[in-house]
């Protein structure tokens, strides 16, 4: 039997993308309305995006993942929107959720682990 070490580095890698970022659609209009595409974000990163107004959680992210949506300095602005991507207290898949302050709609996403359980 022959060991194909690339094939099992890639459906290793595939295992741990799926475990380790929740998925996002986000969208140009508030209540999910205009354009829309969608965004992986990783676990304790902060991804930087085009602006957007709304979004839903399409796949939730591993252990206690919390989602936070910033405006208008990315991952240093004001915090428009904060909710669980995993877990029990999790968001609701295809739920669409406003991402938008005084200043406008958001710019950037992240993902950090909670201590603990995520907040509801």
């Amino acid at each position: 039997m022959q060991f194909n070490l690339l094939a099992t580095f890639v459906a290793a890698a595939a295992f741990t993308g799926a475990t380790n970022a929740y998925i996002v659609q986000l969208f140009s209009g508030s209540d999910c309305s205009g354009d829309s595409w969608e965004r992986n974000v990783w676990d304790n990163t902060c991804a930087y995006e085009r602006g957007f107004q709304s979004f839903k959680l399409t796949y939730n992210g591993g252990g206690t993942q919390l989602l936070t949506t910033y405006s208008p300095q990315a991952c240093a602005g004001a915090i428009t929107f904060q909710g669980c991507a995993a877990g029990v207290n999790s968001l609701a898949l295809g739920r669409c959720f406003n991402a938008v302050d005084g200043s406008g709609g958001s710019n950037a996403l992240s993902s950090y682990s909670t201590a603990g359980s995520c907040p509801n």
